[in-house]
């Protein structure tokens, strides 16, 4: 091809792009001209390239597309992409030391100083992977030839620069480190407290070692059981909370099964199945001071498991633990040397000055019909059949009180001198302490000069005993006969066993929504009434059992109910009531002076200047 030269290419040459100059490539930067001699934006040299202008592009594939590569006379390279922009190498692409890879424009970068990887964000790091089966993994590899204990694995810093402040610095770390030269690894976690405005040192909170037992608050001491907390701040305890939701009850859990954890069988009668213990340390090793443990007892059977809880603590003259509470699953209590508990409740003491059970109220203004310091109610029919009360010495029957409120006993013993009786007075009035009385149809009125008075009115409180007093209902309630004997009848009752829902609940693992979930527990409640007394709303169930008999095969029996009697109608007891005088009949009783009395009475001292001492006979 011929030499072209000048600064004019013939016309039929115009759109024949050429270079700059006279030289054509050489090792300086030349534009590409059209035949015009127009520079454009393409610079070529033997070993370079140039795109020139601010922000002059240089697209891929069409200009529409937006895939370009452009720079601006502030120093800056921007690779734009339409879709994804992709980095291939076969080996490493390799950003400068202080150097960021920035994302975005809220401060989200990526930078090293040649020793640390610092990563930045205005919010929230998240790791993500597109995969739904897949998990995100945070690898840390520490490439060490021959592992040794306390070997680092990998350490998570938290990091709080304070503004540059005294106060900057790690606040907390996770560290994973070998715990032995086989590679057997525990993780720690560390935090820092603050003293003055300044960060403390990182203190180890809680480790779990290569078996999975957990020390929190233990430093580095390792631990003794599968968990074990520990602290040396006062009065600090651990508090377990499910929510504050209404519905939500916070619970501690203790299982026990036969078998395996991957293979699990019914646990078997006589088992633990749970247990809390205590331990004091004596200045050389820990001891037990005390426990409580769930033993299981009777047939496993399914959703039945019994299970009797027993409370131990330690003498203060033995080492070791004794039995000291246990409740049976039948809600049975006895106390003591693991004695089967025959009764609602059993205490055993064996010290000759121990009071085996004492009752106490410290309530200063009590009141009420049935408030007492001890209060007992049977729901069976009063008969003698049982008692509320039966006392025993050295096997010897000594006293009781039975089902129809009498006391029964070997002797007696009391501070006051008299017997009395309530007698209703004549006019309907109350008559003044200390003045005699005689009869009037069945009813009582002052005595007058000349007539024989059969006693004498008494303060309440004062007599031994008092009868007729009529305390707790009207004295014709019960049908008797002309002699005054109650009248007994025959009666049935009704039993079943209510299947209740409870207030606790179980995690069990639903198969069909394939999730745990929290279930209601239910309790068998044992019902029972007599076959004419089954309240309102109640629903006594078909397969109710019908009872006529005791447990010793004694018939049912009650007292018979007066038709008379009403018992809606409001009862006030006689000593209420000023119609109804505490007569005393026999004893030493105090008489106003100047009163009428019986011949057979006999006078035993002068009290004071208006009262006199006499015994009533």
């Amino acid at each position: 091809m011929a030499t072209l030269a000048g600064s004019t290419i013939a016309s039929t040459y115009t759109y024949l792009l050429k270079m700059s100059g006279t030289s054509g490539l050489t090792s300086s930067l030349v534009a590409v001209q059209d035949g015009d001699a127009t520079d454009s934006v393409l610079y070529l040299a033997t070993d370079s390239a140039l795109i020139s202008g601010n922000a002059t592009k240089l697209y891929f594939f069409d200009a529409d597309g937006d895939e370009h590569i452009s720079a601006d006379n502030a120093g800056n390279l921007t690779l734009a992409a339409g879709v994804d922009l992709n980095l291939t190498a076969t080996t490493d692409v390799n950003i400068p030391v202080n150097v960021g890879l920035r994302f975005g424009d809220g401060g989200e970068n990526i930078e090293t100083d040649n020793t640390n990887l610092t990563i930045t964000s205005g919010g929230n790091i998240v790791l993500a992977v597109g995969n739904g089966t897949a998990g995100v993994s945070l690898l840390f590899d520490n490439e060490v030839a021959d592992i040794s204990d306390n070997n680092v694995f990998g350490v998570l810093d938290f990091y709080d620069n304070d503004g540059g402040g005294t106060a900057a610095g790690i606040t907390a770390k996770i560290e994973a480190k070998a715990a032995s030269t086989y590679g057997a690894s525990e993780i720690n976690f560390h935090t820092s407290g603050s003293s003055g405005g300044n960060r403390q040192s990182l203190t180890s909170q809680m480790r779990i070692s290569p078996n999975g037992d957990v020390t929190i608050g233990m430093g580095d001491e390792p631990a003794e059981e599968p968990l074990h907390i520990g602290t040396e701040t006062t009065n600090v305890g651990q508090i377990i909370q499910a929510s504050y939701d209404n519905n939500a009850n916070p619970r501690l859990v203790l299982r026990k099964s036969d078998g395996s954890i991957a293979s699990k069988d019914a646990i078997t009668s006589g088992h633990l199945a749970g247990q809390i213990k205590f331990d004091a340390y004596d200045g050389d090793s820990w001891h037990g001071s005390a426990d409580i443990f769930c033993v299981t007892s009777g047939t496993v059977e399914d959703a039945h498991v019994a299970g009797n809880l027993v409370f131990r603590t330690a003498p203060d003259s033995a080492s070791g633990v004794a039995e000291r509470l246990r409740i049976t699953s039948a809600g049975l209590i006895s106390n003591g040397n693991n004695v089967p508990a025959t009764q609602a409740m059993s205490i055993l003491t064996s010290g000759n000055a121990v009071t085996t059970a004492e009752f106490q109220s410290t309530a200063t203004s009590q009141s009420g019909t049935t408030a007492g310091i001890v209060y007992t109610k049977s729901d069976t029919s009063a008969t003698a059949n049982y008692n509320f009360m039966f006392c025993r010495a050295s096997g010897s029957d000594e006293g009781k009180w039975d089902g129809t409120g009498r006391l029964h006993g070997q002797g007696g013993a009391v501070t006051s001198m008299d017997y009395a009786e309530y007698f209703e007075s004549t006019d309907g009035s109350a008559i003044p302490v200390g003045t005699t009385v005689v009869l009037d149809g069945g009813k009582v009125k002052p005595s007058s000069s000349g007539e024989t008075p059969i006693g004498v009115v008494r303060p309440y409180g004062t007599s031994s005993i008092v009868g007729g007093t009529a305390w707790n209902h009207w004295n014709k309630r019960w049908v008797t006969t002309d002699y005054d004997e109650v009248v007994f009848e025959d009666y049935e009752t009704y039993e079943w066993y209510d299947r209740v829902k409870d207030e606790t609940t179980t995690t069990v693992f639903d198969e069909d929504e394939e999730k745990y979930k929290e279930v209601f527990d239910y309790k068998e409640v044992f019902k029972t009434y007599e076959t004419d007394k089954v309240p309102e709303g109640v629903t006594v169930p078909d397969d109710a059992k019908t009872v006529s008999v005791d447990l010793h095969g004694n018939k049912l029996r009650r007292r018979k109910v007066n038709p008379d009697y009403d018992p809606d109608r409001a009862y006030e007891e006689r000593k209420d009531r000023d119609e109804w005088n505490i007569i005393g009949l026999l004893g030493q009783v105090a008489i106003t002076k100047g009163q009428p009395t019986a011949s057979n009475w006999v006078k035993m001292k002068d009290i004071s200047d208006t009262v006199e001492m006499w015994f009533v006979k």
